[in-house]
C-alpha cells in the first residue's frame, strides 16, 4: 500500500475508533497545544494492528477491548473521562 493511501485509510480509522468510544476530536487536540493530537495521529499511521482495529468497529456493540491493542487508547478514554466529568458524569476506568 502506498504510504498516502495507508496514512488515509489509518486516520479514517482513528476517527471512527474516537468516535465510537464518544470522545471528541477538539477534547484531544487541546491537550498539550496539540502535541498530543500529533503523537496520537502518527502511532495510528504506524500501528500494525489496523486488523483488531477494524474488528472492533465492525461490531454492532461497543467493547473496552481498544484498550487491549491501540496505543492511544489512554489518551481517547482520558478524553472521554474529561467529557464526562464536564457533563457531571462521574465516569469509571
Amino acid at each position: 500500500m502506498q504510504l498516502t493511501a495507508q496514512v488515509n485509510s489509518q486516520i479514517v480509522l482513528m476517527n471512527l475508533m474516537m468516535k465510537r468510544i464518544g470522545v471528541a476530536q477538539d477534547s484531544v487536540m487541546e491537550k498539550d497545544g496539540g502535541l498530543a493530537w500529533l503523537e496520537a495521529r502518527t502511532k495510528c499511521v504506524f500501528c500494525r494492528r489496523t486488523q483488531e482495529c477494524r474488528a472492533q468497529l465492525e461490531q454492532d456493540r461497543f467493547s473496552l477491548s481498544p484498550r487491549a491493542f491501540c496505543p492511544n487508547a489512554g489518551l481517547f478514554y482520558s478524553g472521554l473521562s474529561q467529557i464526562l466529568r464536564e457533563k457531571g458524569i462521574c465516569a469509571t476506568d
